[in-house]
């Protein structure tokens, strides 16, 4: 397709007007997706976590302490922002190794080679960026969730594990589980992202009848205070919800479903020979900053330091108005 043709269909949506050619069973299959996911968003809001974790990251990026008056003077000496950050640069700065010792007698001749596997796939993983990013997650949301598993076209489809953090807004999973250490027992995971209708158009036969979602009810992107820039104008906002559904069949194999306007795009039981996951295990790990009692989900330092925060804006405040009324005494 020439340049013209594409940013065209780009401005146009990059999808068919017609519905998309899916049986009744699939459709069923989709709706049943979304309502999982639906119920998952509102066990999280029964924790209030969507505006924690907004008001954790306004903190963490200055909006705090608003302006109440013409005299109110809305100081913000941020020291949410310093503690983290020290906190992370001690973390990543620093230099990383891997080590590999064998299993077996017979292993310790090839732990030198597998030494040197773990240490390529940490580099084309992009090791350092991504723990910096996942670090963030874990203190100042009070979780991260990390993602593994094995991309078999990686490396002109040599393969090559891949591994890449997960927000929490993203990540919804069966509210039963209460313990990061028992998410292999959740009857479903999703992970939920908005995508662009190019990149479904471009990755499922059925991607070309997505349609752009113009109001979300469950919008992941509705947290973030600056998470929504690309909803400025039309043809920049071409985009829809993926539900990335992962589940169990009866016989406790693990596989997938690709869902995204009530259209299942990708069944992983008709289209890989075998098994999605070998050992039957969801792609997800969870870590905690600080754990609490009867839900998956922790606790940050930003969530422990918003009442010293508000106290020392409230100190500065204090000071500065008393400063503003000594500042010009009537002499008699």
């Amino acid at each position: 397709m020439d340049p013209k043709n594409e940013i065209e269909q780009i401005t146009m949506g990059n999808t068919e007007a017609e519905e998309a050619p899916q049986i009744d069973t699939k459709q069923e299959l989709a709706l049943d997706v979304q309502r999982l996911f639906r119920e998952s968003w509102d066990a999280k809001q029964q924790l209030n976590l969507n505006q924690l974790w907004k008001m954790c990251d306004d903190y963490k990026h200055n909006r705090q302490n608003p302006k109440q008056s013409m005299e109110h003077p809305a100081s913000v000496t941020n020291v949410i922002h310093r503690i983290v950050e020290s906190q992370i640069a001690d973390l990543v700065d620093k230099p990383y190794s891997s080590a590999a010792k064998g299993w077996e007698p017979g292993d310790d001749m090839l732990a030198a080679q597998a030494q040197n596997l773990i240490d390529f796939v940490l580099h084309r993983n992009r090791f350092k960026e991504k723990v910096n990013a996942s670090e963030h997650d874990r203190l100042e949301l009070g979780t991260t969730i990390i993602k593994v598993w094995f991309d078999h076209d990686a490396m002109d489809g040599r393969g090559m594990p891949k591994f890449e953090p997960i927000s929490p807004v993203n990540f919804y999973i069966d509210p039963k589980v209460q313990h990061t250490y028992d998410l292999q027992d959740a009857e479903f995971i999703i992970h939920a992202t908005p995508r662009p209708l190019s990149w479904f158009r471009d990755n499922f036969e059925l991607g070309k009848y997505v349609q752009r979602e113009v109001s979300i009810p469950y919008n992941p992107q509705q947290v973030f205070t600056d998470d929504r820039t690309d909803e400025v104008h039309v043809g920049t906002s071409q985009k829809a919800l993926l539900l990335e559904c992962y589940l169990k069949d009866e016989e406790g194999e693990v596989y997938c479903l690709h869902v995204a306007n009530d259209i299942v795009l990708e069944d992983s039981r008709d289209k890989v020979k075998g098994k999605l996951q070998r050992r039957d295990q969801y792609p997800f790990v969870v870590i905690n900053c600080y754990n609490r009692r009867g839900t998956l989900w922790g606790m940050g330092d930003v969530e422990l330091l918003i009442p010293t925060q508000d106290l020392i804006n409230e100190l500065d405040d204090q000071i500065r108005m008393n400063a503003r009324m000594m500042g010009n005494p009537q002499i008699a």
